[in-house]
């Protein structure tokens, strides 16, 4: 998941790179797991930092992740550093243009019931 970060004033952005499973539906919504490795790339062009790599790896090594996805992960942050490396962008750069509608404001909290089990969704209604 990448997310884009502005200063108050819009004048600076920053990108994260969080590194996660793909977004599931549920019987209750939206599901994803934090996969613990993190990127930031600041927006001044000063270079990319690792965040939370020592709990990567402490989870790695304790086994909480599913058979080689540790691995995934590691082959994929390697992919995406030599495209910083290499001064590339992978994201669309329109992002840290892009600015809300000025009409939109923010909604009532969704009211939150907790459930025996979340299922998977195995079909998406239409």
């Amino acid at each position: 998941m990448r997310w884009v970060f502005w200063s108050d004033d819009r004048s600076r952005h920053d990108w994260y790179i969080n590194f996660q499973r793909p977004f599931r539906r549920t019987t209750h919504g939206i599901d994803t797991l934090d996969l613990e490795l993190d990127i930031w790339v600041p927006g001044d062009g000063s270079p990319y930092r690792w965040k939370d790599v020592d709990h990567f790896e402490e989870r790695a090594k304790a086994g909480g992740f599913a058979e080689g996805e540790a691995d995934r992960v590691r082959e994929e942050a390697r992919e995406l550093a030599a495209v910083l490396e290499r001064g590339e962008a992978w994201w669309d750069l329109a992002w840290a243009r892009w600015r809300p509608n000025d009409t939109w404001t923010i909604t009532d909290p969704v009211p939150y019931k907790l459930a025996e089990s979340v299922r998977p969704v195995t079909t998406v209604p239409s």
